[in-house]
C-alpha cells in the first residue's frame, strides 16, 4: 500500500476500560518512535513531498488538499480530524458519538443498554450537551488556528473575532522578549 494520507493515533487506555499495566508500548518515547517511523515510511513513498500537519500527523503529500489548505491558512479541524470545509455541522449517530454545530456539542449515550433503550423508544440517545459561550467560540477558533496554521496572526485574529487579540489573551501569552506579537 502507498497511501496518499496517513493518520497516526496512539493507543490509550481510557477510564472504564479493563485496567492494564502501562507497558513499554504505551510510553511517550515509544509513541514518538511510532510517529517517527510512520513519517519515515510516508516519506519513502512521497519523498520530501510528505507534509506533517501537526505533531500527531496526519502526514500527506504536499499537493494533498489538506497541505494546500494549510499553506493558504484555510485548514480546519473538528472531531473527525482535519478538513478543508469550514463550519460543517457534524451529526453523530452511534454510541458515545459526538455531534458538533457552531453553537453546541452533544454526546450520545456511552452504554449500549441506555443507547438502545432511547433508540427503541424513538428518543435521541443524548447523554449530555454543551452550549458554547462567546468566550468558548473565541478560544475554539484560537486553538483551531494554532493547530491548523501552526501560528497566530494577532491582527487577523482581532479582525475575525472582533476583539483586540493581544489584550484579550494578555494573561495567556508568553512574556518572552523574543516573542513576536504579530505571529506565533
Amino acid at each position: 500500500m502507498k497511501p496518499d494520507r496517513l493518520a497516526v493515533f496512539s493507543y490509550r487506555t481510557c477510564r472504564g476500560q479493563a485496567a492494564q499495566k502501562i507497558s513499554s508500548s504505551n510510553s511517550i518515547s515509544c509513541r514518538r518512535n511510532q510517529t517517527a517511523t510512520a513519517q519515515t515510511r510516508h516519506r519513502k513513498t512521497h519523498g520530501q513531498q510528505s507534509v506533517r500537519l501537526y505533531r500527531h500527523g496526519p502526514f500527506c503529500a504536499a499537493n494533498d488538499e489538506l497541505a494546500v489548505a494549510q499553506r493558504n491558512k484555510q485548514l480546519q479541524r473538528n472531531f473527525q480530524g482535519y478538513s478543508t470545509r469550514a463550519g460543517s455541522d457534524i451529526y453523530a449517530f452511534g454510541m458515545s458519538s459526538i455531534s458538533q454545530i457552531p453553537e453546541a456539542y452533544w454526546q450520545n449515550e456511552k452504554e449500549l443498554p441506555k443507547w438502545q433503550e432511547a433508540v427503541d423508544a424513538g428518543r435521541v440517545p443524548l447523554q449530555r450537551a454543551y452550549f458554547l459561550t462567546d468566550e468558548d467560540k473565541i478560544r475554539r477558533e484560537t486553538i483551531m488556528r494554532v493547530m491548523c496554521d501552526l501560528s497566530l496572526d494577532y491582527t487577523a485574529m482581532s479582525q475575525k473575532l472582533g476583539i483586540n487579540f493581544a489584550e484579550h489573551f494578555a494573561a495567556n501569552l508568553p512574556r518572552s522578549r523574543r516573542w513576536k506579537p504579530t505571529a506565533w
